[in-house]
């Protein structure tokens, strides 16, 4: 009765490796890669979201706005979702039919929205929450686009009683 017991232990593994080789050819290790600019041809910053619509497949755009995605994908079409903040949200569709490489580029335009006001919150080690309602200052739109700064932050320096904001470079 051994002999019966391994020679099905035999067909369930031959059977099981069967159904792992036709997942396999099913869904192909696709790589999806791009380059992400903005509409005057300049590199896009580094938060733009890149997502294959329908998985829980995605990446980022490093500095240069270059995006790599690998996911295993059957034959078919998808669609990739470009997104950050400040740019429209993008849709760009593209077919796997056999290749295991793939190149899709973007071209995003910048989204402008009026902005009332910009509320910046922080609080040092030890503020109790009665304390925070002496250091609340409003700031109007206007008085951010005073001055010769494109920098929000730096925009901010000075202008609100005992803020003190700094930057890390690196």
């Amino acid at each position: 009765m051994r002999h019966k017991t391994t020679k099905q232990q035999m067909q369930g593994l031959a059977l099981l490796l069967s159904g792992m080789l036709f997942s396999l050819i099913g869904f192909a290790q696709v790589t999806v890669s791009g380059k992400v600019t903005e509409a005057n041809a300049a590199t896009a910053p580094a938060a733009i979201s890149v997502i294959i619509r329908g998985t829980n497949y995605g990446a980022s755009t490093d500095a240069a706005g270059n995006y790599s995605i690998s996911a295993p994908l059957k034959s078919g079409s998808y669609t990739l979702i470009f997104s950050g903040v400040g740019y429209q949200r993008q849709e760009q569709n593209f077919v796997v039919s056999g290749g295991n490489a793939y190149t899709v580029d973007a071209q995003l335009t910048a989204q402008i929205s009026k902005l009332d006001e910009v509320i910046v919150t922080g609080t040092s080690l030890g503020t109790t929450r009665k304390q925070l309602g002496s250091y609340i200052s409003t700031l109007s739109g206007n008085e951010l686009t005073k001055g010769a700064t494109g920098n929000v932050l730096a925009s901010l320096q000075g202008k609100t009683a005992g803020a003190q904001i700094s930057q890390n470079s690196g």
